[in-house]
């Protein structure tokens, strides 16, 4: 997307050795801000489990975990406080993929994305669905955002 377009991206990575990974990847490009920072629906720390094998897996879902994941404690922030600092006022598009903490990242961006007049194309991976997720009602109850249906697709 950096090399097709005139824009900005902003990256979350929790993890200190994913996140300087992306440090290193876009070393000198100013159009990326990477930051040591889990999303969350509130300011503090968060439990992360990172998977042993899989770099992809890490929850923040206990339920989740097995013994073979490792447990680390990470910085959180609200996206709305974190974009208010920032003078985010256009996102044109989010990927999320936080296996299973959605609910937290979409309920700390909820004023952002109530208060823009476009929204955002979001892109996100829901972690194991209704039957399986240990805080499926929750989550489901959390983030309802009241966006016209209009901007959903």
């Amino acid at each position: 997307v950096l090399a097709r377009s005139n824009c900005r991206a902003y990256l979350f990575e929790p993890v200190p050795e994913y996140f300087h990974y992306c440090l290193a990847r876009f070393a000198g490009d100013a159009r990326v801000k990477t930051c040591n920072l889990a999303l969350s629906d509130s300011v503090g720390e968060l439990e992360l489990w990172l998977g042993a094998e899989n770099l992809g897996w890490n929850t923040l879902v206990k339920e989740k975990t097995d013994a073979s994941m490792r447990r680390i404690v990470v910085p959180a922030e609200p996206f709305d406080s974190w974009a208010d600092r920032e003078g985010i006022d256009r996102i044109d598009v989010i990927k999320v993929d936080v296996e299973g903490g959605e609910y937290k990242v979409f309920g700390g961006m909820r004023k952002t994305l109530e208060r823009l007049a476009k929204k955002p194309v979001i892109l996100c991976e829901i972690g194991w669905g209704p039957n399986a997720h240990p805080n499926w009602d929750q989550a489901v109850s959390y983030t309802h955002l009241t966006l016209p249906t209009s901007d959903l697709v």
